[in-house]
């Protein structure tokens, strides 16, 4: 099915931005119909720096065709005694039957190449260096039939991604959760963000970034960009962000008005009980 979409990895500034969507945003697009191309960075972003410097290369966009591929690659099998414990602690399907959801590794589910926490424009925090292991699933909703409003069709997809990485140390993950709230807020300044909008007529509103008490991870980011169509907010990409010693997990909605704030915190206390429950 054909889909026009921002890849995003981790808890990145750039929103995706689904038309007609076959699965979750954060997988590489599908165009096996022989629909839209696909919106992706024309190479993986490059962090530099440590912990408290400066770093990192932009990347140019660039609009390619993307070939679907099915996660059954080295890079979406754990092998490692960190990258298993990151898939135990992870979302579950059977966390999500109940709304008709599904679990499956991301094609490239433990690989690092893609940063954790991406800044503006896909560029990725200076403690990106600083890890050790990485796991990311698609959290996929049914699939859904083309419509001719793609922009209804969008605001109304399922999908989310969910992911938990582990630094080298508690102060890593603290100041990579630091370093996305302090650029959450300029998410609608992203050149790449607002590009992708544009394709299908939103425009950015004001991001909102707070901590939940609710939520059992007390050292949590909960952030909302809002989509604007002809004057109204039609829906919110969204992310919860959560940091326990040195693992920092996340769940994010790209866009769309399928889930409220208690929607996306309901998966995060989910997967912030099953970190509590499990320690490293």
């Amino acid at each position: 099915m054909p889909v026009i979409t921002h890849v995003a990895r981790g808890a990145g500034l750039g929103i995706a931005v689904a038309v007609l969507v076959a699965g979750c945003g954060t997988q590489d697009a599908t165009t096996k119909d022989g629909g839209l191309p696909a919106y992706r960075p024309s190479a993986s972003p490059t962090a530099a720096g440590d912990i408290d410097g400066a770093g990192g290369g932009a990347v140019e966009p660039e609009v390619t065709d993307v070939p679907h591929v099915t996660p059954s690659s080295s890079l979406s099998k754990p092998t490692t005694a960190a990258q298993k414990y990151l898939e135990r602690v992870s979302l579950t399907t059977a966390d999500v039957t109940d709304l008709g959801l599904e679990v499956t590794p991301d094609q490239d589910a433990v690989s690092l190449e893609w940063p954790s926490v991406a800044l503006c424009d896909e560029v990725g925090s200076p403690t990106e260096k600083h890890r050790v292991a990485r796991y990311q699933v698609a959290v996929s909703g049914p699939a859904q039939e083309p419509e001719s409003d793609q922009l209804a069709q969008s605001l109304a997809r399922k999908d989310l991604t969910s992911a938990v990485t582990e630094y080298d140390s508690p102060a890593a993950a603290g100041q990579a959760l630091k370093d996305w709230r302090a650029n959450v807020l300029r998410a609608a300044e992203c050149d790449e963000s607002v590009a992708i909008a544009d394709l299908i007529g939103l425009k950015l509103g004001k991001p909102t970034e707070s901590s939940e008490r609710s939520l059992p991870i007390a050292d949590n980011s909960v952030a909302a960009l809002p989509m604007i169509h002809k004057g109204k907010v039609v829906g919110h990409a969204r992310w919860v962000l959560l940091r326990r010693g040195n693992l920092l997990a996340e769940v994010n909605y790209d866009v769309g008005n399928a889930y409220d704030a208690a929607g996306l915190n309901r998966l995060a206390t989910i997967l912030g009980n099953r970190i509590l429950e499990n320690p490293k």
